[in-house]
């Protein structure tokens, strides 16, 4: 005797194809988008039911405090916070949540007692070293040492305002802090921000001729790239995630930082 041990049912199968040992089962319809599953189904006696097929729950994977940097700690820009912003809130914080699935992940920033009224952008670090070795990765489009937190899919956007073009007061990788210097933000990423690489290659070609042919990098090109955490044993780096603030012109700008204040690091 053949022991049926697991019944496997994909949405692209009509119900036909079962197989004859469910034609006399009563079945109901099969529901839902994208991976649609079998209810109810009554297998044979001394059968096991068949399961249906889950589909993948994103899970909490960091829920911490970014770590706060000196008020005149100076940017990659040279723009120091004291100088630029004024006295900080001697009580800023930012909070960091990040949830993830195998294809992407959910990012949260809560800023508190940040500088009111203030465009803020979000930066994720694509540059480091290997332990005690050569340095790796950066921006194949910018060639900086980091890229804005925001999806592959929204690249032809950023481009847009990447220098030589004008920046914006509404960055797809940033907020605008309250009247009392908060803000929450939330961003969901077409790839895995832990263990993943930026997908660089979303990026059209002819966007980037564009860019290029405005005065943009020479040398620009499309390929994903690992990113850096400095959590990980063999990888050394500033930080995984970085929060600045743009008190010069209000305005992001695209893939650069561009003129900027460093307020958080995470880790």
């Amino acid at each position: 005797m053949v022991k049926l041990s697991t019944l496997l049912v994909f949405s692209s199968f009509p119900t036909a194809l079962l197989g004859s040992s469910l034609e006399a089962q009563k079945k109901k319809e099969l529901r839902g988008v994208g991976e649609r599953k079998l209810k109810s189904v009554k297998a044979p006696k001394g059968m096991k039911s068949p399961k249906s097929p889950k589909s993948p729950k994103s899970s909490m994977i960091i829920d911490e405090m970014f770590t706060v940097l000196p008020e005149d700690n100076a940017s990659g820009s040279g723009n120091v916070l004291v100088d630029v912003c004024g006295t900080p809130h001697p009580a800023r914080s930012a909070a960091l949540q990040v949830w993830q699935t195998g294809m992407g992940s959910t990012v949260s920033i809560k800023v508190r007692n940040g500088r009111p009224n203030t465009i803020y952008t979000a930066w994720l670090r694509l540059n480091g070293n290997v332990m005690g070795g050569d340095a790796i990765g950066g921006s194949p489009i910018t060639g900086g040492g980091a890229t804005s937190l925001a999806p592959g899919s929204a690249l032809n956007s950023l481009v847009g305002f990447t220098p030589p073009y004008d920046g914006t007061s509404d960055p797809i990788n940033g907020w605008m802090t309250d009247m009392n210097g908060n803000s929450d933000f939330m961003i969901q990423l077409d790839f895995p921000l832990v263990g993943g690489a930026y997908p660089f290659q979303m990026l059209d070609q002819s966007v980037l001729d564009a860019w290029t042919a405005d005065g943009g990098n020479d040398t620009p090109m499309r390929y994903p790239v690992p990113i850096i955490n400095p959590n990980d044993a063999n990888i050394e780096g500033p930080f995984l995630l970085r929060v600045v603030s743009h008190c010069s012109d209000n305005l992001s700008h695209g893939l650069s930082p561009s003129s900027r204040e460093t307020w958080f690091n995470f880790p």
